[in-house]
């Protein structure tokens, strides 16, 4: 991360979130998010994306790509708080890609000549600015491609919306370390990532307070209690559980993850002392 940069670093953000500015060269398949908007496209997507994975059926495509789509949130959020700019990230806006990664596959979320707003310096007035920025991004873009992802593929909106708030917490804790690591290696520039790490605390704060009725439920899914693991590599360390199953034993391998949220706790502790043993 650059010290005193000005300016949203793309290359950055690319490394930290996959978040591009240009399109890959090849993919399986390529579509702008605005077309998923429309039924027979999302069904194209999902099954195309599902015969792939080898998916029993289409709620696992449908819950990888609402984890995959929750990174141009996360970038958003990285870049109000680190530079103080907002995106602008309409429907038309994003491209996402199919592609293929070694033996797997990936999916890869593009915004070319992403369009920038540059937030107030005014406390009470930026805290407005960020509050209006998220909300415009999930009410008027992440609500309606995940309501059609539900209504194609069945799976329920609340699950799809539980794909966010792990990787949320996930990331937003790398970049916590991150800061707090750059400011002990520049000591002179100390004071300098400690308010970008405030700004990320209170920024991050925010979105946990916006309206439920910005993500169409009854309670704002990212404001979730983190559960806490035994970490398998580490008895003295804990991992977090994930806050909704991603569906990964509908993918071929027919087992959930040892986060998974699912997992009986009997299971769980089968699952720990067996990957110890690995």
């Amino acid at each position: 991360m650059q010290a005193l940069a000005t300016k949203i670093d793309y290359e950055w953000l690319e490394q930290k979130f996959g978040f591009r500015t240009t399109p890959m060269e090849e993919s399986i398949f390529t579509i702008r998010a605005d077309e998923l908007s429309r039924r027979e496209r999302m069904q194209e997507f999902l099954t195309t994306y599902g015969d792939l994975l080898k998916a029993t059926d289409i709620s696992a495509p449908a819950a990888y790509l609402a984890a995959y789509f929750s990174m141009v949130a996360i970038t958003l959020q990285g870049s109000i708080s680190l530079w103080n700019r907002g995106l602008e990230l309409p429907l038309d806006a994003i491209t996402i890609q199919l592609c293929t990664a070694g033996a797997y596959y990936k999916l890869v979320i593009v915004v070319q000549s992403p369009k920038e707003t540059i937030g107030p310096e005014e406390e009470n007035a930026r805290h407005n600015w960020c509050k209006d920025t998220l909300r415009t991004y999930y009410r008027d873009t992440a609500y309606p491609l995940l309501a059609t992802i539900s209504e194609v593929s069945g799976y329920d909106l609340g699950q799809l919306w539980g794909q966010f708030p792990t990787r949320f917490n996930y990331y937003i804790s790398a970049l916590q370390q991150e800061l707090q690591q750059s400011g002990e290696r520049e000591p002179e520039q100390a004071s300098y990532y400690q308010a970008q790490l405030d700004r990320l605390n209170q920024d991050y704060s925010i979105v946990k307070q916006l309206s439920a009725d910005v993500f169409g439920r009854v309670k704002n899914p990212l404001d979730v209690k983190v559960r806490w693991l035994e970490d398998p590599k580490d008895c003295t360390k804990q991992i977090r559980m994930k806050n909704a199953c991603c569906l990964y034993y509908k993918t071929g391998e027919g087992q959930y993850c040892y986060t998974c949220p699912r997992l009986k706790e009997t299971d769980r502790e089968e699952r720990l002392q067996k990957l110890r043993s690995m």
